[in-house]
């Protein structure tokens, strides 16, 4: 399976600050309320022209949506990996240089 950005969660949080109802939104979107809400949720995959559709509705670029959801992502994988390490970051260390001294 595809770990993939959480475009659904962008879109249910630009339509709740619009104040549209998943019904709304769907309705402007030519999409049933149900796909609406599997979409929020993840279970589906979207089209890229749905996407379109939904942005266009929201009145926000889609590579905006994008970003949105893609920074999302990436602060859950950074979330998940440090439960992973039980909440700890392993420090950088220093790397010994591979230089060597010139002799005199």
């Amino acid at each position: 399976m595809v770990d993939r950005p959480p475009i659904g969660a962008v879109i249910r949080e630009e339509r709740i600050a619009r104040g549209y109802t998943q019904a709304k939104l769907a309705s402007l979107c030519d999409i049933t309320p149900q796909y609406l809400s599997l979409l929020e949720l993840g279970e589906v995959n979207v089209s890229f022209d749905t996407l379109l559709s939904i942005s266009t509705a929201l009145e926000q670029p889609l590579s905006s949506l994008v970003a949105r959801a893609e920074t999302l992502h990436a602060g859950s994988e950074v979330s998940s990996s440090t439960a992973q390490s039980g909440g700890k970051t392993r420090p950088k260390t220093a790397r010994p240089s591979h230089k060597t001294a010139k002799k005199p």
